[in-house]
């Protein structure tokens, strides 16, 4: 299953029937497209490879994450809800977890090397992001916006990526942040070398007399 599996977006959603609606169970069924979502981007990851070790674990993830989407959340309380929702960041972890372990296998396989580099986002532009992408500056893909589950990133507000996977000879990133109005606040190529290995903070900064945003690394 897990090389050819792609759940359906179509069925991206906890069930909700009759009465059920509100805030908490919108943000429920957002977080359950998420992880459909990402089950799609791990399964696409692992039919990229060769190795064939985690497909068991790929093929017990889809069958958890299928059998979620067939409950009705209609009438739950608040802590059951909340059961869920921390059941469904549990298996975004794991995703995670095997999307770095993906990445890794293929650029063995392929003879590149990659590494992990930690970064965390330091606001200091006084300004509040509501759109943040960070993204190897080769690629015409942004990726997704680092704050989408966010209502934005305050103006002196701190952001901590777990880790992105640095390719040897794709070292040069992109970084651009945006206003609430898609103005664009930063706009910067930084560059990440194995020294950056133990973690990097970017700092943003912005100047309202230039209206020029800039960054330094720590």
């Amino acid at each position: 299953m897990g090389r050819v599996l792609l759940l359906s977006l179509m069925a991206a959603s906890l069930v909700a029937c009759g009465k059920a609606s509100g805030e908490e169970m919108a943000m429920a069924q957002g977080m359950y497209a998420d992880l459909v979502e990402q089950h799609n981007e791990v399964a696409e990851a692992y039919a990229s490879v060769e190795d064939d070790s985690l497909g068991k674990e790929l093929d017990e993830m889809a069958e958890k994450v299928e059998s979620m989407g067939q409950q009705d959340i209609h009438g739950l309380n608040g802590a059951e809800l909340d059961a869920i929702v921390e059941e469904m960041n549990g298996y975004a972890k794991e995703y995670e977890g095997m999307l770095a372990s993906l990445e890794e296998i293929k650029v063995q396989e392929e003879g590149a090397e990659v590494y992990a580099v930690p970064v965390t986002l330091k606001n200091s532009t006084c300004v509040a992001l509501y759109e943040v992408y960070l993204y190897e500056a080769s690629s015409t893909d942004k990726g997704e916006n680092l704050i989408k589950d966010m209502e934005y990133l305050d103006g002196l507000g701190t952001l901590n990526i777990l880790n992105i996977f640095v390719t040897e000879g794709e070292e040069l990133w992109h970084l651009e942040a945006m206003d609430e109005d898609g103005g664009v606040i930063e706009s910067a190529d930084i560059e990440f070398t194995q020294e950056h290995k133990d973690g990097v903070t970017i700092k943003m900064e912005y100047s309202f007399d230039s209206m020029e945003g800039w960054v330094k690394l720590d």
